[in-house]
């Protein structure tokens, strides 16, 4: 049995909770898809065009491919040369020989 009961937040409280971490990720969300994503710089995340669009997510497999067989660094840095070697055959043409 626990020797403390924790109190829960008031409305007003969980509220103003969420607002903060709504706002803390609205400001950080960008660095933390670039670090963590590693998405590679001739790649571009914003774009609206389908064909870019396409490409982000043929990269994202290959990364979650890759990511099962090698430690999280290592993926990053694979992926990341992987892309800016070969992404427009690789991502646009898989199977062209």
């Amino acid at each position: 049995m626990p020797r403390e009961k924790q109190l829960g937040l008031s409305d007003k409280e969980k509220e103003e909770l969420l607002d903060i971490l709504e706002r803390d990720g609205r400001e950080k969300w960008h660095k933390r898809w670039k670090e963590h994503m590693a998405i590679p710089s001739n790649l571009d995340v914003l774009s609206k065009d389908k064909g870019e669009q396409e490409k982000i997510l043929r990269y994202l497999l290959l990364r979650v491919l890759i990511n099962q067989q090698a430690r999280f660094e290592k993926v990053r840095e694979m992926s990341i040369r992987i892309s800016e070697e070969y992404t427009d055959v690789l991502l646009s043409e898989p199977y062209k020989d």
